[in-house]
């Protein structure tokens, strides 16, 4: 299940802790049907045992099931079928000439792993549309493309640390710091599909 983090800040008119508290965990009802979700920080923005609940926070992030290792290049290979002479029911594909071709196969390489067979297509145009759609790229040869694949794949991470310094840029009051702060939101716009 999917975990977000943000902060919310409530202002209650009141004397009395217990009602302030009271009335915050009403608000807290209405944004999600489980309370105890919510944490509550004092006036100053503290929070009790604040790194207990930043670690366990981590921790249930940390348990999401791994991904398979990413690709970290394609190559386009021409195959041929060969009927097997010990069983004519059977047949066998081996790598051939590009004039010899039966059909084009896709493979995305993984280090340590070797190649991986993505598809298998009727000629190479079509092999190299789909990696075109998968990278973004036009298909140039073989261990070409990881330069291009290590940024793809480093987007997240760039798109999460671009936000942090746009919030850390938007946090320096009284600085000139505009010029900065539009490229930051124009890359964050780019990438998260908001840009104009």
């Amino acid at each position: 299940m999917p975990q977000y983090i943000g902060q919310i800040t409530v202002i209650i008119e009141t004397l009395d802790a217990a009602e302030a508290e009271s009335r915050l965990k009403a608000v807290a009802r209405h944004i999600d049907n489980d309370a105890d979700d919510v944490v509550f920080a004092d006036h100053n923005g503290d929070v009790e045992d604040y790194e207990a609940i930043e670690a366990e926070c981590q921790k249930s992030l940390e348990s999401r099931p791994a991904l398979p290792a990413r690709f970290d290049d394609y190559e386009i290979q021409p195959c041929r079928r060969y009927i097997d002479a010990d069983d004519p029911g059977g047949s066998f594909v081996e790598p051939c000439e590009g004039f010899e071709a039966d059909f084009w196969t896709l493979y995305g390489h993984v280090s340590g792993e070797g190649a991986h067979a993505i598809g298998d297509f009727h000629d190479r145009k079509h092999a190299e549309e789909i990696y075109a759609r998968i990278t973004g790229l036009e298909f140039s040869g073989s261990c070409k493309a990881d330069a291009h694949l290590r940024v793809m794949q480093a987007g997240p991470k760039l798109l999460d640390a671009l936000v942090a310094a746009s919030d850390w840029i938007n946090a320096q009051v009284g600085k000139k710091r505009t010029h900065i702060q539009s490229k930051v939101q124009q890359a964050i716009a780019e990438a998260t599909g908001r840009a104009a």
